[in-house]
Formats: structure tokens, C-alpha cells, sequence
């Protein structure tokens, strides 16, 4: 079989991680792959280090010589089947397999729903969704419940020992190594919560503020890096937060954390959380998208309201707690080991293949 990964983002966020392992375990088993994407950012060079083949040219409808120059590339690797990571890359595979017809494959990673979905199976392609919640949204809109493929996500890092925090990357970011770290790796933008992560800092009794420390790292939408900055000095918390940019090793930074918090507006299945999961960290976040069909609230993290009192309280409860902290990170291990192993995902991947091939 002869695959190709298509997206329009190299951010080293949940979708392109998620396209970086699924295609390299592809690759591992003796599968033909090629990754289209732009140039720059993450992927790109992790794709490389991973021996991945790619086409890296802009993504742009308004750009028709760089799809004519996707679309040569291609025809010319005669794809079994077209694997669509965004909206837009849905859109445009149509015609940059034409005249072939290649079945696509477009996977859902953002709770929303896109008329190109239904394109996609009026085409006799398949959606593939990352979280059972997505399920209703997309047959309220019109696309056909038969055509509609659950593969949840995983992670690599479920094969790896857990282990310990390494007190020295802390001194490195700048952590006092004697508070317990709570840490956001998400992108900068509304509705990841930053803010609501530093209106609990402020909120929070000076005492519980003593024992805490907060850690942000991610790309940011454009200004909100600023606007979490400006909003942590006027909080006077400087001294209990660690502010960071992009980084490629967010997966390190979670391992050297005690919490992941997540107190997102919209999800539909965080990377994140699997790989704090894996990690034996426990994690806070909000009963959005498919978050609960990770966690188990109480045994593998809390589920919160998204406000500063209900994150104050678990921030608490978890502060507090060390031998719960512990129980819990166990806990959420063995859960993603059992549940979300990245062989059942990516058995469940190419099973939708050889069904829209079949077609």
C-alpha cells in the first residue's frame, strides 16, 4: 500500500504529532508513505530525523503552481489511498490526485464540523473521527453515520519507562525544585485557558500560591503570548510562573512536571493528555470534546468547570497530595496502556484504508 499524509500546519501540535507517529508507524511496517506539507516549522525536520519522505511546498488554494507542482509529485507516487489531516487538505485532495480518483481519508481533529466532510464521503472517502463525541456533530450535518470511522488517539510514548522528574531540567527552565509544578503545554490562545490558569494564581490563598509553580509553553495565536505575559505581571505573579515559547520537546517538559492542567473552551482529543497519561502524570482539564473518554475523573485526574475556583480547588487537592498525585499517574498509565496502545490505533487506521480502497 501506498499512502500519503496530507496537512496544511507544521505547528508541533496534536494533529501534526499525531500525523508524525501514525506515518512513521506506517514506514515501520513496510508501507510505501510520503508526507505533503509546507515548509518550515516542526514537521518538516522531524520527518526527516524520522526518514520520512516528504513534498514540502506552500498548502494554498491561492497558490495554484505550488498544488500543480503537490499534485506532479503525487501522480508520480500513485498513492493507494490520500490521508487528510485539515480541512483544507481535504479540499485540495481531490484535485491533486485527479485524474486518479485516490480515496481519501480526512480525520476530524478539531470539534467542528466542515461541509468538505461531506464532500469527502460524496466521494466515496471516509472521516475518520479521534473522539465518539464528534460522532453526533457530524451526522446532524449531513454526513452518513455508515461512513464515519473511530480511531482514538495514542501515543509512542506508552512504550518508554516512566521516569522520574529530573530535578536539573527544572533548574535549567527556571523552576524552584521545591514547589509542585503544574504545567500547560498548549498553544497561547483563548481557548486553551492560559488565562484562566493565571486568574486561579491570583485568585488562590498566598499559602497554597507558596507551594505552587506554573510552567506555559506552546506557539501563540497572534498577540495572546503577550497578553499572558501583561496578564501575569498585573496578577503580581511573576515569581510563581515560567513563561515559554514554541518548543519541541513539550512531551519532556510534561515529563518533568507534576500535573498537566488543560482547562480548555473546545477540545476533541488532546495529545496532551495521553502523553501526561503515559507518563504517569495526573491531569486537570474540562469536560470538553472527547477529554472524558481519556480520563477517568478522580482515578487518573480531575475534571473541572472552567473557572478559577474549581482549578484552585484541584490545584489544592493535588498540591496537597502527593501519594494521590502518585495513585493517579499509575492509574492514567495503565489506562492508556490498555486503552489507547498505539498498534489498536493504527491497526484501526489501516483498516479504514482497505475499506475506502475497497470501495
Amino acid at each position: 500500500m501506498r499512502i500519503v499524509h496530507f496537512v496544511d500546519s507544521t505547528d508541533p501540535q496534536g494533529t501534526e504529532r499525531h500525523l508524525l507517529e501514525v506515518a512513521e508507524a506506517q514506514a515501520q511496517r513496510g508501507f510505501d508513505v510520503l508526507v505533503v506539507c509546507p515548509p518550515g516549522g516542526w514537521l518538516p525536520s522531524a520527518l526527516e530525523s524520522a526518514g520520512l519522505r516528504t513534498v514540502q511546498s506552500p498548502v494554498k488554494r491561492r497558490d495554484p503552481m505550488s498544488l500543480l507542482r503537490i499534485r506532479s509529485r503525487i501522480l508520480e507516487f500513485a498513492p493507494t489511498v490520500i490521508h487528510a489531516h485539515s480541512e483544507r487538505a481535504a479540499g485540495l485532495a481531490p484535485f491533486v490526485t485527479w485524474p486518479r480518483r485516490t480515496p481519501v481519508l480526512a480525520t476530524v481533529h478539531m470539534p467542528r464540523f466542515h461541509p468538505i466532510y461531506i464532500q469527502t464521503v460524496n466521494n466515496g472517502g471516509i472521516v475518520i473521527i479521534v473522539a465518539d463525541i464528534l460522532r453526533n456533530m457530524l451526522v446532524e450535518a449531513g454526513v452518513p453515520g455508515d461512513r464515519i470511522r473511530l480511531v482514538h488517539n495514542s501515543t509512542s510514548m506508552v512504550r518508554e519507562p516512566v521516569r522520574p522528574v529530573d530535578p536539573g531540567k527544572r533548574t535549567e527552565l527556571g523552576v524552584p525544585t521545591d514547589r509542585v509544578l503544574f504545567s500547560m503545554v498548549a498553544r497561547y490562545c483563548e481557548d486553551k485557558g492560559q488565562l484562566v490558569a493565571v486568574a486561579a494564581l491570583a485568585g488562590m490563598e498566598p499559602e497554597l500560591r507558596s507551594r505552587i509553580h506554573f510552567l506555559f509553553a506552546g506557539p501563540s495565536d497572534p498577540g495572546w503570548d503577550a497578553r499572558v505575559t501583561c496578564a501575569v505581571e498585573e496578577a503580581g505573579v511573576q515569581d510563581h510562573v515560567t513563561l515559554l515559547g514554541p518548543r519541541a520537546d513539550g512531551p519532556d517538559l510534561i515529563r518533568n512536571s507534576d500535573v498537566l492542567v488543560l482547562p480548555s473552551a473546545h477540545e476533541a482529543f488532546p495529545i496532551s493528555i495521553l502523553e501526561a497519561m503515559a507518563l504517569a502524570k495526573p491531569v486537570i482539564a474540562t469536560n470538553v470534546g472527547g477529554v472524558c473518554e481519556a480520563l477517568m475523573d478522580g482515578k487518573t485526574g480531575i475534571v473541572i468547570e472552567r473557572n478559577a475556583e474549581s482549578l484552585i480547588s484541584a490545584i489544592d487537592r493535588l498540591a496537597s497530595r502527593p501519594d494521590e498525585r502518585e495513585s493517579m499517574g499509575l492509574a492514567a498509565r495503565q489506562r492508556v496502556e490498555k486503552y489507547f496502545s498505539p498498534d489498536a490505533m493504527n491497526d484501526a487506521i489501516l483498516s479504514a484504508y482497505h475499506e475506502a480502497a475497497g470501495r
